[in-house]
This record gives C-alpha cells, structure tokens and sequence, in this order.
C-alpha cells in the first residue's frame, strides 16, 4: 500500500505518523519492521488504554523533562547498533506530541501529571511510530501562563456588511410621440405634425392630439429636438462692456429682454457673455462658440465702423443678424434704427423752444450708430442756421458730467444739450446744477433714450423713446429665422421714427 494511502488510514484511525528521516518506503517494508500485525495491534490497545488516564501538557517544564529522559531511555534499549545515529532531542525528531505547545511559563497551579506507559514501535528504517488519541490531542492545559504568541493583536475584524439599499421605485415612463400615437391609433408622423403645428392634419386631429398631450404630460425633448435637426438650440449674444455698468443701464437690458422673448418664442436659449477685452475678445469667443458648436447664431450690437465681426462669422459660417446702423455688404440681414427721422424730430423741437444752438455728447465715436448721429446733427443744424459742438462720453452718469464740464460754452446764448444716452443726460444735469446754470429757462437737456431714471430724476429729461425692447425683438426674430433659413440674405428690419416725450428739463422761452 503506498505512503499516502497509509498515511489517510492511520488518519482515519487516529494515528500519528512520525519519523525522523524522509519515508521513501511502502507499507510493505513497514511490516518487515514490526514483529507481526498481532503485535503492532496489541502495542495500539495497549497505548489507547494509556493515553486515557494522562494528558500531554507540553507547556509545563517539568513534564517536558520527564518525558524526554524516559524518550531516551527506550530509545537506547530498543534502537539497533546498526541505525542511523539520531538526535537525543525529541523535539528535533519531530516526535513531540501535536497537543503540546513550545515550553514556556507555568502558572502556578499547574499541576502536571504523571506520565503514562508508552507503547511505541520504532523502524530500523522509518524511525519511532507512535499512536495518539484524538481526546489526548484536544486536551491542553487551560491554567498554563499563555503563549507569546497569544499576545500578538488578532486579525483585522472583517468590514461590515453594507447596508442594503432602500428599495429602487420605478419612475413612471416619460411620454413621448410613440406613446401618444400608441394611444390614439394613429402614427407617429400624424402626432409629430400636430404637435410641430405642420400642415397635413386636420383641425379635428390636431385637436384630439394635443389635449391628448396635455393629459398625459407630454412635453419637448429639446435635446432630442436639437439631435434630430442638427442644431444646439441656443443663440449667444456677446456684449463687450463692463457687466456693473449693464446692469446700470436701461437700454441695453430692454434690448437683451427683446431677443430673448422672440428667440425662446421660436424654441431658442439665449447664451449670454460679457467680455471688457474690446472687439479681438468678442472674436475669441465667436471661435469657441463655432467651433465647440455651443450656439447657432449671435446677435450683433453697437457695431463701429469697419467693424471686423461680420465677415469673421460669415467664415465662420454662424448667422447672424445686425441691430444698429451699419455701413458695409448688403447680404447680412440687419435692423435699422430711424437715425435720420429721429435726428430731425430733435431739431424741430428745440428749434420751437427757441433753443439757437446745440451741445451734443455722444457715447465713444468709435461706434457706428453714434459717428451717424454726429453727422446727421452736424448737418440739421448747419442747415438749420444752429451753433453745434461736440464732445465724446462714456456710458455712464461720470462720463456725463466730465464731458459737460469740458463744453461748457463761454460765449453768450440759449444752448440745449443733446445726450446720447440717459445716464450721460443725467450727468450734464448734474453739472449744470452745479455751475448754477438754470433748467431750462437757460439751458435745456434732451437725452436721445427714454428710460424711467429719465422720467424719476429732477427735473425730468424730456427724452426720444425708441423702443429698445421692440428692437430687440425685431433682431431676435431675424436670427431665428436665418437659423431656420426662412429669410432672404440682405434682409433690413426697419424701425419706425421714434417718439418725443417732452418734459422738464425743456421749455419754450
């Protein structure tokens, strides 16, 4: 029988095999060694009666002495003269029991035991055999002083268990266009077109469709909407001032509001940006725009004269739509400003109040719209037989009053001020008042925007309304409409005279 399934029975049967040098031989040559089976047998009983009334303590001194002294003894008197030379430690043999642990500190109420009668058998070639029964192996001492390997800190606790998770609950389905057509029992193109308001459904079907709609929450997958057109859904709108001072100023907030309520009318966003770096910043941005595909479209505003922006987008291939004068190619669709009728409206009425000449403050020349006011005043005067004089002013209630200060005429006269915007107005008002200069007996003010700080301040500024909303709507609606390409290039949006609303701030003589 080979080694391993000698070693598996004497498991079973609660056998410790133990020797001192390798096991290269069989059962078979196990058995030359012993006298016969009866003997090998008897010397098992005799060891399992034995083993019954001793307990092998291997922790205690003392049972380690005694028992190595009586290994010794029966080593001697049963080895042959022929065998191997073998160690005279037990322990080094590898035939201490495997109960008994390494020796270390007794307590002191150990009491060990006497040893028991052994009953082993030894091999010339496979060294001692020994038997040990399996309640001997349990037993250990339980009041020994504990090993130092108990003191070493236990293994790391397992991490708890996670907590289970609340129960998912399942959303209802969002309803889409299937769903609807589903529903009604018709197809998808007879739902699309209904909801879209396209032709080729009836008034009935349209109807029954959308409050079918309505019903169930149907609402616009925009993203998707964008996907299935390939456009992004937004328009951006870039305004290169300062954002404390926008929100200062009413003209451009009207404006702003305007595109956005005509753009978000046609299922547009608008994208707003503000940049201080002047025109070559509004440029980078038109290229981030383009070429991230954020928008489909920009509004252009207080464009300047050889303004680069519009052919940059035109490469770029954005549309876009122009609000404010403009002087260069035809095809860009753009909304025009009644400059001309707006300038002579002002000249009629200060003429009437017997104003004899005009000080204009313009916002920065630069700017288109306000070289085309400068011109036009120029001209209307002169022909008018008015005095005229200029100066340039920031957009704001500062600017107003630096530019006043720098005007103020020397030569006798009944002169009007002419204020391109409201917060410029109010700074000359300020000025004036200052200087101690009378309004409007001796001087007049006329803003060329009406806005409510025009109507509040005191005196109130009689003042041009422009509509500024009704402009930006107008521009919003021709970039949607270049997006959807339903309007012809070179297209002007033109804007009707504006109204005057005199005031305090002017009078008749």
């Amino acid at each position: 029988m080979p080694i391993a399934s000698w070693r598996r029975w004497s498991t079973r049967r609660g056998i410790t095999f133990v020797s001192s040098v390798p096991v290269t031989a069989s059962v078979h040559s196990l058995g030359s060694g012993l006298a016969s089976s009866s003997d090998f047998s008897s010397s098992i009983t005799r060891r399992m009666s034995a083993s019954s009334s001793t307990s092998a303590c291997g922790s205690c001194p003392a049972r380690q002495a005694e028992y190595s002294s009586s290994r010794r003894a029966r080593e001697r008197s049963s080895a042959p003269s022929e065998g191997p030379e073998r160690s005279d430690d037990p322990r080094a043999r590898g035939v201490m029991p495997s109960a008994c642990r390494t020796p270390g500190p007794t307590a002191s109420t150990c009491a060990p035991r006497a040893p028991a009668e052994t009953a082993d058998q030894v091999h010339p070639g496979l060294g001692p055999i020994m038997w040990i029964s399996p309640s001997v192996r349990a037993r250990r001492c339980t009041r020994a002083a504990p090993s130092p390997l108990a003191a070493r800190p236990p293994w790391r606790a397992a991490p708890p268990l996670p907590r289970r998770s609340a129960p998912m609950v399942k959303t209802p389905a969002r309803p889409t266009v299937a769903t609807i057509a589903r529903d009604l029992g018709v197809s998808s193109a007879t739902v699309s077109y209904a909801l879209n308001d396209k032709p080729g459904v009836s008034p009935a079907m349209r109807e029954r469709v959308l409050d079918h709609a309505r019903t169930v929450g149907w609402v616009p997958n925009f993203g998707a909407r964008a996907l299935r057109r390939g456009r992004t859904g937004n328009v951006g709108l870039v305004l290169v001032r300062d954002p404390e001072e926008v929100s200062r100023e009413p003209f451009y907030a009207a404006v702003t509001a305007g595109i956005e309520s005509a753009t978000s009318a046609r299922g547009f966003e608008l994208l707003l940006r503000f940049v201080e770096g002047g025109i070559e910043e509004e440029l980078r941005v038109f290229r981030t725009w383009a070429e991230q595909r954020r928008v489909d479209g920009v509004v252009l505003l207080d464009l300047t004269r050889d303004d680069p922006r519009p052919q940059a987008l035109d490469s770029l291939r954005l549309p876009f739509s122009i609000l404010g004068e403009y002087q260069g190619p035809e095809r860009y669709v753009k909304v025009a400003s009644a400059e001309q009728g707006d300038a002579d409206l002002l000249i009629e009425h200060l003429g009437d109040c017997g104003y004899d000449g005009i000080l204009q403050l313009t916002g920065p020349i630069e700017y288109g719209h306000e070289h085309r006011r400068r011109e036009l005043m120029a001209e209307l005067t002169a022909r008018a037989g008015m005095r005229h004089a200029s100066a340039e002013a920031l957009y704001t209630i500062d600017g107003g009053r630096h530019a006043m200060r720098s005007l103020l005429p020397a030569d006798p006269g009944r002169w009007a001020v002419l204020a391109s915007s409201d917060l410029i107005a109010v700074g000359a008002l300020r000025e004036l008042r200052a200087e101690g200069v009378a309004i409007p007996t001796e001087m007049g003010v006329v803003s060329w925007d009406d806005s409510l700080i025009a109507e509040v301040t005191s005196p109130s500024l009689t003042a041009l309304a422009r509509r500024p909303f009704e402009k930006g709507q107008r521009a919003g609606e021709l970039l949607a409409r270049m997006i959807e390409a339903s309007v012809a290039s070179g297209t002007v949006s033109h804007t009707e005279t504006s109204t005057l609303v005199q005031r305090e701030s002017t009078a008749r003589r």
